[in-house]
């Protein structure tokens, strides 16, 4: 299962899960503002790996992933296989 994982500069290692579209709850507006400001986090060649191959955020994931993006400057951020 693809994971979107995020690494300080200490080398912890934090994941969310990252799930088919087709498979994904449609998040509601605040949710929407939430998946907004993750996209101006994120960078674009994750981004754009996201959408090559058709990957989304769980709407449950979406709230702790935006705190773990705001709370550290320095991540190293990629996506892999769990």
């Amino acid at each position: 299962m693809p994971e979107l994982l995020l690494t300080n500069a200490k080398g912890k290692r934090r994941s969310v899960k990252l799930l088919s579209a087709s498979n994904s709850q449609r998040p509601n507006e605040i949710q929407m503002r939430q998946l907004e400001h993750i996209n101006r986090i994120l960078p674009p060649e994750i981004l754009s790996e996201m959408a090559t191959r058709k990957l989304v955020i769980p709407t449950r994931e979406i709230a702790l992933l935006l705190s773990r993006l705001k709370g550290v400057a320095d991540l190293t951020i990629s996506i892999g296989e769990s």
